[in-house]
């Protein structure tokens, strides 16, 4: 409330029947964050339950463009998205975008809100139907070529993804096949509940074979026992000469069989896809403005 000037505070008191000058500006700022959390956890909003479901499946870049070509839709998603999911569009538009946004709110009420979701529903035909013309046979076959072609050729297959701008299924697919290139960010629980999984012997062989990422690994599993065994057995590993070679040679499909586990840990789990939301949004954002035409000034959604 405290960015407000004085014209917009007087409008705030005549909406609301507050008077700004007998109250403080952060209890104002408390009672207008309860308004918009008890109107975000029990929408009052009154449209059939199939254009909800429709709302709540949208992308955060489907938001952003139906917002972009019309900012009434910033005021339906707002009441109609989960707080979390409509943070997530707005975190992808400019401020103008935003104040064209929070204008137009003053000016819709209920009943327009009525119309704008049947006008939405038409809105997002159109944007699903514009997002599938432009991908190509060959980047609905990326998913494919990435598990068939291996980590060491994906970075090319992932740029062809973002060369196309289609940052949902960039998006999708570095969910489905989590980026090799960013396993070291990961959270050491995720390395660490695939390590379990395997046999000691297995373990010994993938750690020595990887310099790069031998103690990662190490530090993944933490202090104690088990990790004291497993030292041990590398150590022999590496004293077999016949063996330690063998493991050298077999170094890249030892590495593709932990990142495929990795991916699978990832994709059975939605919490995990959660927590790992921002780090690939970011990521996928800077793959598609690094794929850009020099030059090229037109956003990413």
């Amino acid at each position: 409330l405290s960015l407000l000037n004085q014209e917009d505070r007087k409008r705030w008191n005549q909406i609301n029947g507050l008077h700004l000058q007998t109250r403080s500006i952060p209890i104002l700022d408390q009672v207008i964050a309860q308004k918009i959390s008890d109107h975000l956890i029990e929408p009052s909003l009154d449209i059939d339950e199939e254009t909800k479901q429709l709302i709540a499946s949208m992308t955060p870049q489907e938001g952003v463009a139906a917002i972009r070509s019309d900012s009434a839709f910033g005021s339906l998603l707002a009441s109609a998205m989960p707080s979390l999911q409509y943070s997530r569009v707005l975190s992808l538009l400019d401020p103008p975008t935003i104040r064209a946004v929070a204008e137009k709110s003053f000016e819709i009420g209920a009943q327009d809100l009525k119309y704008i979701a049947i006008k939405l529903t038409k809105n997002l035909e159109q944007i699903r139907g514009q997002s599938r013309a432009k991908r190509t046979f060959f980047t609905e076959k990326v998913p494919q070529l990435i598990q068939e072609l291996g980590y060491e050729k994906e970075a090319a297959l992932f740029d062809s993804l973002a060369s196309s701008g289609d940052l949902d299924l960039l998006q999708k697919t570095s969910l489905d096949f989590f980026p090799a290139d960013l396993i070291d960010q990961l959270p050491t629980e995720i390395l660490k509940d695939v390590l379990d999984s395997m046999e000691l012997a297995k373990k010994a062989e993938l750690i020595s074979s990887q310099p790069q990422h031998g103690s990662l690994l190490l530090t993944a599993l933490g202090d104690g026992r088990l990790r004291e065994v497993l030292e041990v057995e590398i150590n022999d590993l590496k004293k077999n000469a016949a063996r330690f070679k063998r493991v050298q040679r077999q170094a890249t499909g030892l590495w593709q069989e932990f990142i495929d586990q990795v991916r699978k840990r990832i994709r059975n789990s939605s919490e995990i896809k959660e927590d790992l939301h921002d780090t690939l949004t970011d990521w996928c954002r800077s793959r598609v403005v690094a794929m850009k035409p020099r030059g090229s000034s037109s956003e990413v959604a």
